[in-house]
């Protein structure tokens, strides 16, 4: 494992999650390389990471500065405050070996609520329920972009081919400053460049905080409203078409015109409310069960549970997943004191 992927962690201003990030991940046979933009460094001397102090790049400035460093042939990130399962890191590689005409591959994602940690307990929940199991495997480039983006799912935490994902940010940072868009460069030029699948099996477990970065960043209708952030959206544009040019045998501006045709539109349906969350009949009838005098939020609290052992079942498919998720739950309270 240590000599076909690198592990990279970007992080900012966060060596308490960046800690914690270490004791999971410190232990295992792989290379890891941590980009950290803090003003203070953070002390670290382990064999297996190599620790990149850059105080004044942006996020998109720390992925290409360490991707231009890492020599595997895959590479994979992780949020400091998520969890990536290693034994299905393995198996997404394993079917890109088996694939070469895909770039990049990830499987299922659950959360944990920071907000509900306690001493005893960590409430682990689904998130993108609407597909367990896809690919994107259009023949035409800009048909595969297309299908990645609609709906539009993400493949910042997926298994990527170094080389390919490497291009995709090669003076990406010169052009974009925005958290969220960061997103976008791995799943343009690296789709453009090969197949993306979600493999049906549980990879990925997130941090889910309302204050966290992909809560509260501009979305891509926002971007489309503020003058800089519709700046940076355009260099993003020119600079992904580019290189899908360069692979489609067209010219830049026609790649141009190619990729803000699909993401005008995807920013038209969030507009329209097409990717907004539907308010369920659970919630409407929580509010009337809560007002039961006594027992009201006993009754919701115990349907919750029940609810989310429910809502796990197709994401927790092995007695292997439930052992991951329950070291996973030990680990987060050992360290609920300093997060």
């Amino acid at each position: 494992m240590k000599h076909i992927i690198t592990l990279l962690i970007p992080t900012h201003n966060r060596h308490n999650y960046l800690e914690r990030a270490i004791a999971y991940y410190g232990p295992m046979p792989v290379n890891i390389y941590i980009a950290d933009s803090s003003a203070t460094p953070y002390d670290i001397r382990q064999d297996n990471i190599t620790y990149l102090h850059l105080p004044t790049h942006t996020l998109t400035g720390k992925i290409s500065h360490a991707l231009n460093l890492i020599n595997t042939p895959y590479v994979v990130m992780s949020a400091d405050d998520d969890f990536l399962l290693p034994e299905k890191v393995l198996a997404c590689i394993d079917f890109l070996e088996k694939h070469p005409e895909y770039q990049s591959a990830a499987g299922n994602s659950i959360c944990y609520k920071k907000d509900t940690v306690s001493s005893t307990h960590v409430n682990f929940a689904p998130i993108y329920t609407d597909r367990l199991s896809y690919q994107v495997i259009d023949k035409d480039p800009f048909d595969r972009i297309k299908s990645f983006f609609n709906p539009y799912r993400g493949a910042f935490y997926a298994v990527h081919r170094t080389p390919v994902l490497r291009r995709a940010f090669d003076g990406a940072a010169a052009v974009v400053k925005n958290l969220y868009m960061n997103e976008y460069l791995t799943g343009i030029y690296t789709i453009a460049s090969g197949g993306f699948a979600e493999l049906p099996f549980l990879y990925h477990v997130r941090d889910y905080a309302n204050d966290s970065g992909d809560k509260t960043t501009p979305n891509l209708d926002a971007i489309f409203n503020d003058p800089d952030l519709n700046k940076q959206y355009n260099g993003l544009i020119e600079q992904q078409a580019a290189l899908v040019a360069s692979i489609t045998n067209t010219a830049p501006s026609f790649a141009s015109f190619r990729l803000h045709g699909i993401l005008d539109d995807v920013a038209m349906q969030m507009k329209q409310g097409r990717y907004a969350p539907r308010a369920s009949a659970d919630k409407k009838y929580g509010k009337i069960i809560q007002k039961v005098p006594l027992i009201g939020n006993l009754l919701i609290r115990l349907y919750r549970n029940y609810r989310a052992k429910q809502a796990l079942q197709p994401f927790i498919r092995t007695a292997e997943d439930q052992k991951n998720l329950d070291m996973l739950r030990n680990l987060i309270i050992s360290y609920k004191h300093i997060l």
